[in-house]
């Protein structure tokens, strides 16, 4: 939920700010802006959960 938030918070931010930079929005910039921010969040939650993942391992330190 961390990261939903997150990730529609900035959503939001970049799209005030476009708003009040251009005077309108564009569809098409709203919908890349919603997409790249969702694949940004997918790839930091799919890094974390490896990264612990990791952490927590008990055959990490085996050596092969």
């Amino acid at each position: 939920w961390l990261l939903f938030v997150g990730g529609v918070s900035v959503w939001a931010v970049l799209v005030l700010i476009e708003w009040f930079r251009a005077g309108s929005l564009s569809l098409a910039w709203v919908a890349t802006t919603a997409g790249g921010i969702g694949l940004a969040l997918i790839a930091v939650g799919i890094g974390y959960e490896q990264y612990r993942e990791w952490r927590h391992s008990p055959y990490r330190d085996l050596d092969r």
